[in-house]
């Protein structure tokens, strides 16, 4: 079923047959994302890996990213760091064996904590540094997740000014 909202079309895809067909047959039609506002303001005007549109520019920021990030060679480098974290958390869930725990919490603090160390060198758990963290993930979240009204309607992109979101 083909939806427009606004000036956007939107296929909506219910059945498994289809979703092969566009998955698969048609992989290069359905293959870019539409441009959003919050996405070019937070993604350098859609250049990074994520957002930007397919094509030889994509191909080789992924090429980068799978070679510099995500080797086997890169992921084992890691590995002290994420053991050591996982003990960690091991550590903290002996010390706390009487009480209740928020083992959701803790995979989110242990995933943190390695993507934190091996990204940016430190871990922002603790105190101030994990709130603030925290805080500027889900502020992060909640803008990629903005809907400006100018993307799909663009007479009433006026109102992004009256709401904040653009300046």
């Amino acid at each position: 079923m083909l939806l427009h909202f606004g000036r956007v079309p939107v296929l909506v895809v219910s059945s498994s047959e289809a979703a092969c067909e566009i998955m698969k047959t048609h992989d290069l039609t359905f293959s870019d994302r539409p441009k959003s506002t919050s996405a070019e303001k937070l993604f350098y005007n859609c250049n990074d890996v994520a957002f930007a549109p397919y094509g030889e520019y994509w191909r080789q920021v992924k090429s980068v990213c799978v070679l510099n990030l995500l080797s086997n060679k890169r992921v084992r480098s890691f590995c002290s760091v994420r053991e050591g974290e996982t003990k960690s958390m091991i550590s903290h869930i002996e010390q706390s064996s009487s009480s209740v725990l928020n083992l959701s919490e803790m995979f989110v603090r242990l995933t943190n904590d390695v993507v934190c160390r091996v990204a940016l060198g430190r871990k922002y758990s603790g105190r101030d540094g994990e709130r603030t963290f925290k805080q500027l993930l889900g502020e992060f979240g909640e803008l990629v997740g903005t809907i400006d009204f100018g993307d799909y309607v663009p007479w009433l992109s006026w109102l992004s000014h009256v709401n904040g979101s653009r300046t």
